[in-house]
């Protein structure tokens, strides 16, 4: 879900828009990408207002860019003493490295974003895996209320500095078409701004923003709450299985809305979450289920929304 631009002038300002004023927010920044800032694409809970059925309509260009080509990048937070489950990096690596190696072809979700457009010309499924980092960095002091059961909370100004400071550390490309997710450990807490307003497990399960001309995405242990953030029943018994949903939801809303300035229907929602937890026709083994299977490997993911046939599909157009 499409959260409004964030027009900054000076210190960086956040300020959430409410739905029912995405529209017009939409309409007074349809050519260029104005902001040096903003967050977007969120996944909502479960247990937020339903996607389904709630907009249906197609998604509108709204003048800003897309991304032809992209090349993704994961960062992992994980101070001594972080939680993961074993192997749970090494499947999501797999995951876009799979995704890396399917492109070109119509067998996922990723095929069907070739439907849409900026004014250089059409997406391409042209995915490429950059690696990988595990930063063992201190978390800093808290920059929201800590809540629930969480001890840790990050704002996404503080999220935002970690994945620059890697960036920079690492001499990382900053050019519009590589993307940088950022994993939290489990049972972190993350919210929008110190406030503590709108916050992970409690509000949204992941999203993706800009800083200038770095595009991120916020990914928190979505197992951390599996009711809220998780996929039914997944193939590979992980808890990869529901970071990697997350992920994908995330990554795809990256490609074709970048800067919060392209694609987005009537009702401010972004391609993937006009399908979020709609998994369509699934396949049962003996560990889960799945619907997708990417370069020999099996995923449990949402659909995918095609402005072509006007409903979520689960690959091509």
């Amino acid at each position: 879900m499409r959260i409004g631009k964030h027009l900054v002038f000076g210190a960086i300002a956040l300020a959430l828009v409410c739905t029912a004023a995405i529209a017009a927010d939409a309409t007074s920044s349809t050519t260029t990408d104005v902001s040096t800032h903003g967050h977007g694409g969120v996944l909502l809970t479960k247990g937020r207002t339903r996607y389904w059925g709630a907009s249906n309509s197609v998604l509108d260009y709204h003048g800003g860019r897309v991304m032809h080509t992209n090349s993704t990048f994961m960062i992992y937070w994980s101070p001594p003493g972080s939680t993961w489950q074993r192997g749970y990096m090494n499947a999501v690596n797999g995951f876009f490295q799979n995704v890396a190696a399917d492109s070109g072809t119509g067998n996922d979700p990723y095929s069907t974003l070739l439907q849409y457009y900026d004014t250089a010309g059409h997406i391409g499924y042209r995915s490429t895996y950059a690696g990988s980092y595990v930063d063992h960095s201190a978390f800093p002091a808290n920059g929201c209320p800590a809540y629930s059961t969480y001890t840790v909370c990050l704002t996404d100004a503080q999220q935002r500095a970690e994945v620059r400071r890697v960036v920079r550390q690492l001499d990382l490309p900053v050019d519009g078409t590589h993307g940088y997710f950022l994993y939290m450990p489990k049972n972190v807490g993350s919210c929008f701004d110190a406030a503590g307003t709108v916050c992970a497990f409690t509000y949204y399960c992941a999203y993706h923003g800009f800083d200038q001309n770095v595009l991120y995405a916020s990914i928190p242990y979505a197992a951390t709450d599996h009711r809220g953030c998780g996929v039914d029943n997944g193939p590979n018994a992980s808890d990869a299985d529901d970071t990697i949903d997350g992920a994908s939801h995330e990554h795809r809303e990256m490609i074709d809305d970048p800067y919060l300035s392209a694609w987005w229907d009537n009702k401010g929602y972004e391609s993937s979450d006009k399908c979020a937890y709609i998994w369509g026709p699934t396949t049962q083994t003996t560990v889960g289920q799945y619907n997708q299977t990417i370069n020999g490997h099996h995923y449990l993911l949402q659909e995918e929304w095609s402005n072509a046939t006007k409903s979520c599909v689960q690959r091509g157009v």
